[in-house]
């Protein structure tokens, strides 16, 4: 919580009330993420992607929207109504209210936020909840959903994929070719907080076969949980990315990575 001090038995309680008094957040067509090609889950992912991946709360702070936060919607069941609700998620979480916070929400380890606003529908009111999971590590998280959807549309071949279940924070990328490889993890430490005027080379490593690129832009050395992306020069071509202390940290650093990369005659 952003905010701790504001999250007390009588500020909940007032918080009912100012959401049974409140206009709605939102005022939704009924229209949105219509049946067609894609997917629900790729529709809503695409709608998050497009505001920045995440919805700040005053009280709560930033909320992180990803391809997990989709997921556990789509787990307990979807009707028409509640998908339409999806497109409210944003608006619910930034003028929403804490209806309630729970300490080591169902023992799972984390502690959980409730946050509840009046949407509208097709001109019907509505009252929607957004269940927030208070953990530092799906800052982590976000970073490598979001690598793997850029990779994926540049045409690359992300492992896993951004929709795919995920065991720990490392992000492999299948460029094809060595040009492309060496150009994203140069882009990578171009976008680093510490030595970004540093141009890392493939060298030839000890104990390695081939040569080796790293890109480590940290404060503490060796600390490949800031960010930080590395390679051996040998087909398939594959990068392994890891870390990010922020979401915008760890976006930055991917976006002048893709940018350093495109911006080179393969």
């Amino acid at each position: 919580l952003a905010h701790p001090e504001q999250v007390t038995e009588q500020a909940i309680e007032e918080n009912y009330q100012a959401v049974r008094d409140m206009d709605p957040v939102t005022d939704l067509t009924g229209e949105e993420f219509p049946r067609g090609e894609k997917k629900l889950s790729e529709m809503v992912l695409d709608f998050f992607d497009s505001i920045g991946n995440k919805a700040h709360n005053p009280v709560v702070g930033d909320v992180l929207l990803d391809s997990r936060a989709v997921k556990d919607d789509m787990n307990h069941g979807v009707n028409h109504t509640k998908a339409v609700a999806l497109a409210a998620i944003p608006d619910v979480i930034s003028q929403g209210k804490v209806l309630d916070h729970q300490r080591n929400w169902k023992g799972r380890g984390y502690d959980s936020a409730t946050l509840g606003a009046k949407i509208r529908i097709g001109g019907e009111d509505f009252y929607e909840l957004v269940v927030v999971k208070l953990r530092d590590k799906n800052r982590l998280y976000v970073h490598a959903v979001y690598t793997a959807r850029m990779m994926e549309r540049l045409g690359y071949k992300p492992f896993p994929k951004h929709d795919e279940k995920r065991n720990d924070i490392v992000q492999t990328i299948e460029f094809g070719n060595p040009n492309d490889l060496i150009k994203y993890c140069q882009g990578i430490q171009m976008g680093s907080a510490v030595d970004s005027n540093s141009i890392p080379e493939p060298w030839d490593m000890p104990g390695y076969t081939d040569k080796v690129i790293m890109a480590a832009g940290a404060f503490t050395m060796g600390s490949s949980i800031e960010l930080s992306c590395d390679a051996p020069i040998r087909e398939p071509y594959i990068a392994y990315q890891q870390g990010g202390l922020t979401y915008e940290y760890g976006k930055l650093g991917v976006l002048i990575a893709i940018q350093n990369m495109i911006g080179m005659e393969k």
